[in-house]
């Protein structure tokens, strides 16, 4: 999709048809038009000539970065100011530098059509300070092109005066560089909070018993941020409370596993169904693998979990088997150890992993998995 709103449309012939009037149009009791009407008529064509040959070129400087129909279309609609900018001298210096600093030539148009604000912010007034900024974090370009890529608002405002005094506040309660660089370039939105906000889930996270000087901290920070109020975290530990975790064990699920804390009910629940309800797990083997609960239900922890059902039916692995021993490893891993190694035994167990086929005795459960 091409800039049509501003292009000339092709006539029957091939060719682009002449969208600005032949002839002046005379004032029905007026014979001829006076001067400055002519003048003003005459204006107003070589500008909306102008106009529509500086959209052609955004549109072929856009398509020469590789931007689609749709992301065009889109930025269109959220930013038409913006691609009626110079496009040699505003747009392209922007997206060379995005470039230089490690945007990828198909990244560029994602983080575009995410962050349309771009186009319009200033490069040396702004975008440049900032980039500069980051980089006095000892962040790396690849630190910031993350960033970008998580975070819309990112180069939106003065991100030194932003960013600073929160960061000064980590600094000053021990909180190690690594630590506030995973903060900066994966929770961007977490620093983007208005300053007073901020300084509550730090206080809380502190609260809560978790120490500044240990990665958790952040993470702590982090999912703290989803929480309004304090009565949000109530309803939280009240989801727990249903499965029978009592309050100690779920601050130690938060503790070990803050971001559990940023689980929606529904993901908590349906987990909680599936292991405790179809894999007869008991709740408190949940709290002592907390990171289950991040891991996706549909992609990584029902076909494990059929996987092991299926070799545990036919003694091929202890059924005492620990959960964490297959189910924090890595994709290719768990194929490697608990499918690929079988696969002469059990000629179905990547369908079964697949959940093509179950292979399973409907009587056989998992009583003691976890233990």
């Amino acid at each position: 999709m091409s800039l049509s709103f501003l292009c000339p449309r092709p006539d029957t012939t091939g060719g682009l048809r002449n969208t600005f009037p032949t002839r002046l149009h005379v004032r029905p009791f007026a014979s001829v038009a006076s001067q400055p009407e002519i003048e003003i008529v005459g204006v107003k064509q070589i500008q909306q000539k102008k106009k529509l040959e500086k959209a052609v070129l955004v549109d072929s400087l856009l398509r020469s970065y590789g931007f689609s129909d749709a992301q065009i279309s889109k930025l269109q609609t959220l930013r038409p100011r913006a691609l009626t900018l110079n496009p040699q001298e505003i747009l392209l210096p922007k997206f060379e530098f995005l470039r230089s600093i490690g945007v990828s030539a198909a990244d560029l148009p994602k983080i575009i059509s995410l962050n349309p604000a771009i186009l319009e912010i200033s490069l040396q007034g702004r975008l440049v300070p900032c980039y500069n900024f980051f980089k006095s974090l000892n962040l790396t370009d690849q630190h910031i092109v993350t960033m970008l890529k998580n975070y819309w608002k990112i180069f939106h405002g003065d991100e030194r005066k932003v960013l600073g005094p929160k960061i000064e506040v980590l600094k000053g309660l021990g909180v190690p560089h690594p630590a506030i660089s995973l903060l900066l370039v994966h929770y961007p939105s977490v620093v983007h909070l208005s300053f007073n906000t901020f300084r509550r889930c730090v206080d809380e996270a502190i609260q809560m018993g978790f120490d500044p000087s240990v990665g958790h901290f952040v993470q702590a920070v982090k999912a703290l941020s989803r929480f309004a109020k304090k009565q949000d975290i109530e309803h939280v530990m009240d989801v727990y409370r249903r499965w029978g975790v009592s309050d100690d064990e779920i601050l130690l699920v938060f503790r070990s596993q803050p971001l559990c804390m940023d689980c929606s009910e529904q993901k908590i629940m349906r987990t909680m169904d599936f292991l405790v309800n179809q894999m007869k797990w008991q709740p408190d083997a949940v709290v002592r693998w907390p990171t289950v609960l991040r891991y996706s239900l549909e992609k990584r922890i029902m076909p494990r979990c059929r996987v092991i059902k299926a070799l545990i039916a036919n003694s091929l692995v202890e059924e005492n088997i620990s959960f964490g021993s297959f189910i924090s490893i890595s994709e290719r891993l768990f194929l490697d150890r608990y499918v690929d190694n079988w696969l002469k035994v059990l000629p179905r167990l990547m369908g079964i992993y697949r959940g093509e086929e179950s292979g399973i005795p409907h009587q056989f459960d998992l009583k003691r998995l976890g233990d």
